[in-house]
């Protein structure tokens, strides 16, 4: 059976979450201390609810909220932009657009 683009994504977007969630939580814990995670979900101003590191799209928001204070020292402008495109695919998936073969 052959599998949907959508569902490519999406497990696509599972693996990126599961890859850059320990990275994250130590860099954001080293930054800010034990109280990272609020310190990272305030920085989300549009933020409904308390932070999960095991969404993408708060791995996501809360690298390009941080940029400046925390990833640019570890990352350079490629990985800014690669940050970027994945969390506009993130959201395109989440409200059910289509993706072609070759953005899946």
């Amino acid at each position: 059976m052959v599998m949907p683009n959508n569902e490519r994504v999406g497990r696509g977007l599972d693996a990126v979450r599961d890859g850059i969630r320990g990275a994250c939580e130590a860099e954001w814990s080293a930054h800010y201390g034990d109280g990272w995670l609020s310190e990272v979900q305030s920085r989300d101003r549009g933020a409904t609810g308390a932070g999960d590191p095991s969404d993408v799209s708060f791995l996501l928001k809360g690298m390009m909220n941080t940029w400046q204070e925390v990833w640019r020292f570890r990352l350079g402008p490629a990985e800014r932009a690669y940050t970027t495109e994945l969390r506009d695919f993130r959201n395109s998936w989440a409200h059910q657009s289509q993706f072609s073969t070759d953005d899946a």
